[in-house]
C-alpha cells in the first residue's frame, strides 16, 4: 500500500469518526507522519529505490522532414536503506553508467543516463517507455 493509500484509508476512517475540529486531511497526514517516526524508531525504514534511466533518441518517421522521439529504458535499479546508503548507490551507479560523450541529441547518437529516487516501486513503472508514439 503505497503511502498516498494509506493516508487516503486514515482520513476516510477520520472523517468517519471525527468529532474535533481539525480537519480529517490533517488528522490522517499527523497519523501517517507518527506511523512512519514509529517505523524509523523501530529500525524498520522503508526502503528507497534508486532508477537508472538510459533515454535515446529513434527516428520516428518520414513526415515533415523527418521526426524523433526519447525512448526510455529502466537499466537498473537498486534498493536501499537509508539516506546515506542511497547516496552510495547513487555514487556507484554514475561510475557504471557513465554519459556518452555525444548524448541522444548529437547526429553520432548516444544515451543519456538519468538517475532518479523514488520510494514507490509502483512509479518506477510509469517512466518506462513502452508504446512507440505516431505522428498526427
Amino acid at each position: 500500500m503505497t503511502i498516498i493509500e494509506r493516508t487516503e484509508k486514515i482520513h476516510n476512517d477520520l472523517v468517519e469518526s471525527n468529532s474535533e475540529s481539525i480537519p480529517s486531511w490533517r488528522l490522517a497526514y499527523r497519523l501517517e507522519r507518527t506511523q512512519r517516526r514509529n517505523a524509523l524508531s523501530e529500525n524498520s525504514i522503508l526502503p528507497l529505490y534508486i532508477v537508472t534511466l538510459g533515454i535515446s533518441r529513434n527516428y520516428g518517421g518520414p513526415e515533415e522532414g523527418g521526426w524523433w522521439y526519447d525512448w526510455t529504458d529502466v537499466e537498473d535499479v537498486k534498493r536501499v536503506w537509508g539516506w546515506q546508503a542511497a547516496r552510495n548507490a547513487i555514487r556507484k551507479l554514475k561510475e557504471d553508467y557513465p554519459n556518452s560523450r555525444y548524448g541522444r541529441g548529437s547526429v553520432l547518437g548516444g544515451v543519456d543516463f538519468e538517475i532518479r529516487l523514488s520510494s514507490d516501486p509502483e512509479e518506477i513503472e510509469d517512466w518506462q517507455s513502452t508504446e512507440r508514439p505516431y505522428y498526427c
